[in-house]
């Protein structure tokens, strides 16, 4: 695409290509304290490592993270916050690439294996995974961070709010605390949308 800044003794500020990547991967736990993990086909060494992959342009966190774990494991899960999320430089294409942890509830837990992308899929223990020999380091920080946000009752929840100024919903994500992390009072979520 040619451009041409125009205002003339400034600097041009139009970044030269799309330079970060969006991706979320899926923190999806059970009722049994169970969550599910993947390995991918191809792969250097062995790893297990949570659903999930780039978000699709115009869409969500959360519909990217539930159509992800749909996808690549047959279970169907729904949003309930956002664990963590890392931000690293140089990667793919030499891209900036933002990573969201979100947590899902399954609402179904027979796997359906996607043969395409993955060679093994199950359900572990969360603490087996916090300490299994072929998890990442990164993976287990996401997992303990879920660890400590559960037990504090902290959620980073999802409100869309409609802005009439720019013509459009917009997500807001923001922290909420203690809490039943399984619950969500759509009536308070309604009245803050009221007051805004």
């Amino acid at each position: 695409m040619m451009v041409q800044w125009i205002a003339f003794g400034e600097p041009d500020n139009i970044p030269g290509y799309a330079h970060n990547m969006v991706g979320v991967g899926a923190f999806v736990v059970n009722d049994k304290d169970e969550l599910i993990v993947v390995r991918e086909r191809f792969y250097s060494q062995p790893h297990w490592k949570l659903p999930g992959g780039y978000v699709n342009p115009g869409e969500d966190l959360r519909s990217a993270a539930v159509r992800e774990v749909k996808e690549e494991t047959g279970i169907d899960a729904e949003f309930v916050s956002v664990v963590s999320f890392r931000h690293v430089h140089k990667a793919n294409f030499n891209c900036s690439d933002i990573y969201f942890i979100i947590h899902l509830k399954p609402t179904s837990e027979d796997i359906t294996m996607c043969k395409n992308e993955l060679a093994a899929c199950q359900w572990m223990k969360i603490q087996d995974y916090i300490n299994h020999p072929h998890v990442h380091e990164i993976n287990r920080k996401f997992a303990i961070c879920f660890l400590e946000y559960k037990s504090q009752g902290i959620k980073i929840e999802a409100t869309d709010i409609y802005t009439a100024a720019f013509n459009r919903n917009q997500t807001v994500y923001g922290v909420t605390f203690g809490h039943n992390t399984d619950e969500v009072d759509h009536e308070a979520e309604k009245k803050n949308q009221s007051t805004l």
